[in-house]
Protein backbone atom coordinates (compact mmCIF):
# COMPACT_ATOMS: atom_id res chain seq x y z
CA UNK A 1 0.00 0.00 0.00
CA UNK A 2 1.44 3.34 -1.06
CA UNK A 3 1.04 6.22 1.36
CA UNK A 4 1.37 9.74 0.00
CA UNK A 5 2.61 12.82 1.87
CA UNK A 6 -0.90 14.07 2.67
CA UNK A 7 -1.90 10.73 4.14
CA UNK A 8 1.29 10.69 6.21
CA UNK A 9 0.56 14.18 7.54
CA UNK A 10 -2.99 13.12 8.40
CA UNK A 11 -1.85 9.89 10.05
CA UNK A 12 0.74 11.66 12.19
CA UNK A 13 -1.48 14.65 13.01
CA UNK A 14 -4.51 12.60 13.99
CA UNK A 15 -2.33 10.14 15.87
CA UNK A 16 -0.67 12.88 17.91
CA UNK A 17 -4.05 14.48 18.62
CA UNK A 18 -5.41 11.08 19.72
CA UNK A 19 -2.47 10.67 22.11
CA UNK A 20 -2.97 14.11 23.67
CA UNK A 21 -6.73 13.59 23.96
CA UNK A 22 -6.12 10.22 25.60
CA UNK A 23 -3.79 11.85 28.14
CA UNK A 24 -6.43 14.50 28.83
CA UNK A 25 -9.03 11.78 29.33
CA UNK A 26 -6.76 9.94 31.76
CA UNK A 27 -6.01 13.13 33.70
CA UNK A 28 -9.64 14.32 33.86
CA UNK A 29 -11.49 11.05 34.21
CA UNK A 30 -13.59 12.26 37.10
CA UNK A 31 -14.32 15.62 35.48
CA UNK A 32 -14.87 15.07 31.78
CA UNK A 33 -15.38 11.72 30.13
CA UNK A 34 -15.81 13.52 26.79
CA UNK A 35 -12.07 13.33 26.18
CA UNK A 36 -12.40 9.55 25.88
CA UNK A 37 -14.91 9.94 23.06
CA UNK A 38 -12.75 12.53 21.31
CA UNK A 39 -9.80 10.12 21.60
CA UNK A 40 -11.84 7.40 19.90
CA UNK A 41 -12.82 9.77 17.09
CA UNK A 42 -9.17 10.70 16.50
CA UNK A 43 -8.13 7.04 16.50
CA UNK A 44 -10.77 6.33 13.83
CA UNK A 45 -9.58 9.30 11.79
CA UNK A 46 -5.99 8.08 12.07
CA UNK A 47 -7.00 4.69 10.70
CA UNK A 48 -9.10 6.26 7.95
CA UNK A 49 -6.18 8.27 6.55
CA UNK A 50 -4.49 4.98 5.67
CA UNK A 51 -7.51 2.77 4.96
CA UNK A 52 -9.57 5.36 3.07
CA UNK A 53 -12.88 4.19 4.54
CA UNK A 54 -14.51 7.55 3.83
CA UNK A 55 -13.82 7.03 0.12
CA UNK A 56 -15.18 3.49 0.27
CA UNK A 57 -18.37 4.80 1.92
CA UNK A 58 -18.59 7.65 -0.59
CA UNK A 59 -18.25 5.21 -3.50
CA UNK A 60 -20.95 2.97 -1.99
CA UNK A 61 -23.33 5.92 -1.56
CA UNK A 62 -22.61 7.02 -5.13
CA UNK A 63 -23.35 3.50 -6.41
CA UNK A 64 -26.65 3.37 -4.51
CA UNK A 65 -27.67 6.81 -5.78
CA UNK A 66 -26.82 5.87 -9.36
CA UNK A 67 -28.74 2.59 -9.14
CA UNK A 68 -31.77 4.46 -7.82
CA UNK A 69 -31.35 7.11 -10.52
CA UNK A 70 -31.14 9.83 -7.88
CA UNK A 71 -27.45 10.66 -8.36
CA UNK A 72 -28.21 13.96 -10.10
CA UNK A 73 -30.21 15.12 -7.05
CA UNK A 74 -27.29 14.69 -4.65
CA UNK A 75 -26.08 18.31 -4.76
CA UNK A 76 -29.03 19.56 -2.73
CA UNK A 77 -28.26 17.01 0.00
CA UNK A 78 -24.55 17.74 -0.13
CA UNK A 79 -25.16 21.47 0.17
CA UNK A 80 -27.53 20.86 3.09
CA UNK A 81 -24.93 18.75 4.87
CA UNK A 82 -22.28 21.43 4.30
CA UNK A 83 -24.57 24.13 5.71
CA UNK A 84 -25.34 21.98 8.77
CA UNK A 85 -21.64 21.28 9.31
CA UNK A 86 -20.77 24.98 9.08
CA UNK A 87 -23.51 25.82 11.58
CA UNK A 88 -22.20 23.09 13.89
CA UNK A 89 -18.69 24.53 13.53
CA UNK A 90 -20.04 27.91 14.61
CA UNK A 91 -21.69 26.33 17.63
CA UNK A 92 -18.48 24.48 18.54
CA UNK A 93 -16.49 27.70 18.26
CA UNK A 94 -19.01 29.57 20.41
CA UNK A 95 -18.98 26.85 23.06
CA UNK A 96 -15.21 26.52 22.86
CA UNK A 97 -14.57 30.22 23.35
CA UNK A 98 -17.36 30.93 25.80
CA UNK A 99 -16.33 33.54 28.30
CA UNK A 100 -17.44 34.55 31.72
CA UNK A 101 -17.50 30.98 33.02
CA UNK A 102 -14.86 29.61 35.30
CA UNK A 103 -12.47 27.29 33.51
CA UNK A 104 -11.59 24.18 35.45
CA UNK A 105 -9.52 21.11 34.85
CA UNK A 106 -11.12 19.04 32.08
CA UNK A 107 -13.54 21.76 31.04
CA UNK A 108 -15.75 20.85 28.14
CA UNK A 109 -14.98 24.08 26.22
CA UNK A 110 -11.62 22.56 25.25
CA UNK A 111 -13.43 19.43 24.08
CA UNK A 112 -15.64 21.50 21.78
CA UNK A 113 -12.64 23.10 20.08
CA UNK A 114 -11.05 19.66 19.70
CA UNK A 115 -14.07 18.54 17.69
CA UNK A 116 -13.35 20.99 14.86
CA UNK A 117 -10.96 18.60 13.10
CA UNK A 118 -13.44 15.68 13.05
CA UNK A 119 -16.13 18.07 11.85
CA UNK A 120 -13.83 19.20 9.05
CA UNK A 121 -13.11 15.57 8.21
CA UNK A 122 -16.85 15.00 7.69
CA UNK A 123 -17.02 18.17 5.58
CA UNK A 124 -14.36 16.71 3.32
CA UNK A 125 -16.31 13.45 3.07
CA UNK A 126 -19.38 15.23 1.63
CA UNK A 127 -17.46 15.22 -1.65
CA UNK A 128 -18.95 18.43 -3.02
CA UNK A 129 -16.87 19.26 -6.10
CA UNK A 130 -16.23 22.91 -5.23
CA UNK A 131 -15.03 21.92 -1.75
CA UNK A 132 -12.89 19.12 -3.18
CA UNK A 133 -11.25 21.52 -5.65
CA UNK A 134 -10.23 23.75 -2.75
CA UNK A 135 -9.15 21.01 -0.33
CA UNK A 136 -7.20 18.93 -2.81
CA UNK A 137 -5.20 21.86 -4.18
CA UNK A 138 -1.45 21.17 -3.94
CA UNK A 139 0.33 23.32 -1.35
CA UNK A 140 3.92 22.14 -1.60
CA UNK A 141 4.39 18.42 -1.10
CA UNK A 142 1.07 18.13 0.76
CA UNK A 143 -2.46 18.92 -0.39
CA UNK A 144 -4.14 21.87 1.34
CA UNK A 145 -6.37 19.48 3.29
CA UNK A 146 -3.26 18.04 4.97
CA UNK A 147 -2.18 21.45 6.22
CA UNK A 148 -5.69 22.10 7.53
CA UNK A 149 -5.66 18.72 9.31
CA UNK A 150 -2.33 19.63 10.86
CA UNK A 151 -3.54 23.02 12.10
CA UNK A 152 -6.80 21.67 13.54
CA UNK A 153 -5.13 18.72 15.25
CA UNK A 154 -2.51 21.05 16.71
CA UNK A 155 -5.40 23.03 18.19
CA UNK A 156 -6.88 19.79 19.55
CA UNK A 157 -3.54 18.76 21.08
CA UNK A 158 -3.10 22.18 22.71
CA UNK A 159 -6.64 22.09 24.09
CA UNK A 160 -6.21 18.55 25.40
CA UNK A 161 -2.87 19.42 26.97
CA UNK A 162 -4.45 22.45 28.64
CA UNK A 163 -7.19 20.24 30.08
CA UNK A 164 -4.53 18.09 31.76
CA UNK A 165 -2.97 21.03 33.58
CA UNK A 166 -4.00 21.69 37.19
Amino acid sequence: MDVNATQLVGFLSFGVAAAFCYLAWRATRGVSSLWGWVTLVYILMTADTVLGTRYIISDAVRTVLKSGETYQDRRMWQAGIVICLLMLAGILLRLGFRSGRPQRKGTSSAVFLSLLAPLFFVLEATSLHSIDAFLYHPAGPVLLVGWIWMALTLLAAVQANGARMP
